[in-house]
C-alpha cells in the first residue's frame, strides 16, 4: 500500500474506514482499549478524558463511534500467540475475510519459550514467511530502547540499536523508528525516520503533531519547514 506513515491504530483505522480488510493484533492494549482507541480516531476525541472521568453525554458519544467502527472490516484478536499461531490465525483471516494487511502490535508480546535471542530471530523469520505466504504487507511494531551507557538519554536511536532486538531489521523490507522529543515548549513531538528501505525512494522524516485527541495525529508540515 501507498500509505502515508502512521502508528499501528491510526494505519488500522484509515484502512478499515476505506473498506479494505485489515489483520490486527493489539497484544499491548488488549481488545477493548484498542477498539475505544480506533473510535476516538473516527470521532476525533481523546480517549484519555474517557478514562478520567468524562460525562455521561461524552461517553454515549463514544458508544456511537465504537459501534460504527466496528462495522468496518477490522478483524482482532489479543489472545496470547506464539510465531506459529500467528501464522495460523493470518492464514485464517486471509481465506474467511480477505484481509490485505496483518498488523502485529506489538512483537514483544508474542509467546515464546525462552528469552534466548536464536528464538526472536526465528519469531521474526516465522512473520516474514506469513508476508511471503499470503502475499500481503504485515505492519510490526516493536519497542526499542538506547542501549544504556552509550550517549546521552536524548540521542536519536540508531540502526546498531534495533539490532540487538531480533533479526527484525535484516528481515524487513522497510525499518521505521519513531523518535520523540520535548519541543522548546515542552510539548512532546514524534518524528517517523526511515532506517531501511528496500521499496523506493520515500520522505526520509516526517514529523507529527497531536491533534486534540491523545491517540491521534498528523502529519506537521510546517515543522518540516522549519527544521529544513
Amino acid at each position: 500500500f501507498p500509505v502515508t506513515i502512521y502508528g499501528s491504530a491510526t494505519l488500522v483505522h484509515s484502512l478499515g474506514s476505506s473498506g479494505i480488510p485489515v489483520g490486527y493484533l493489539p497484544f499491548e492494549d488488549g481488545l477493548e482499549r484498542t477498539w475505544a482507541r480506533l473510535a476516538g480516531i473516527e470521532g476525533k476525541y481523546s480517549t484519555f478524558r474517557l478514562d478520567t472521568g468524562a460525562s455521561d453525554a461524552e461517553c454515549s458519544v463514544a458508544d456511537k463511534y465504537i459501534e460504527q467502527v466496528m462495522k468496518y472490516p477490522i478483524h482482532m484478536e489479543d489472545r496470547p500467540m506464539t510465531a506459529e499461531q500467528v501464522m495460523a490465525w493470518a492464514i485464517h483471516q486471509k481465506v474467511k475475510n480477505k484481509i490485505q494487511l496483518l498488523v502485529i502490535d506489538a512483537f514483544k508480546d508474542l509467546r515464546r519459550q525462552t528469552r534466548d535471542v536464536a528464538e526472536d530471530d526465528q519469531m521474526s523469520q516465522t512473520i516474514t514467511q506469513i508476508a511471503r505466504r499470503l502475499g500481503i504487507p504485515v505492519w510490526i511494531s516493536h519497542h526499542v530502547r538506547k542501549r544504556d551507557g552509550v550517549g546521552k538519554p536524548d540521542d536519536k536511536l540508531t540502526a546498531d540499536d534495533i539490532r540487538g532486538s531480533a533479526n527484525i531489521v535484516n528481515d524487513a523490507r522497510q525499518l521505521i523508528v519513531c523518535q520523540n522529543w520535548k519541543d522548546e515548549h515542552q510539548n512532546m513531538r514524534f518524528a517517523f525516520e526511515i532506517q531501511k528501505n528496500n521499496n523506493g525512494p520515500c520522505p526520509v522524516t516526517v514529523e507529527m503533531e497531536r491533534v486534540s485527541n491523545h491517540n491521534y495525529w498528523r502529519e506537521a508540515p510546517e515543522i518540516i519547514q522549519k527544521n529544513d
